[in-house]
């Protein structure tokens, strides 16, 4: 993920993103007010850029394994909504 924040808690988001390492945050970039414009070949090649990054795919690939596990049918989100469901009884 190229991480772009200009409002809210996106600046946090973005930060979490990087120290994951699922990601990079172009501080250059600027935040809200003073983003700066930027040519679509600036972003391209941030984009080309955490693309190639074998360290970020491999993270990304087990971080999408994880969420697959979690998801299905008996796995952790599952169970987490069904206590929630419970507690809401």
């Amino acid at each position: 993920m190229v991480a772009w924040p200009q409002h809210g808690d996106q600046k946090v988001n973005a930060e979490i993103v990087e120290k994951a390492g699922l990601g990079i945050w172009e501080r250059n970039w600027g935040w809200a007010d003073q983003a700066e414009l930027v040519c679509g070949e600036e972003i391209g090649e941030k984009i080309r850029e955490v693309m190639e990054d074998e360290k970020l795919r491999e993270k990304a690939k087990k971080v999408g394994e994880e969420a697959r596990k979690a998801t299905k049918i008996g796995g952790k989100s599952e169970k987490v909504l069904k206590e929630l469901l419970e507690l809401l009884q």
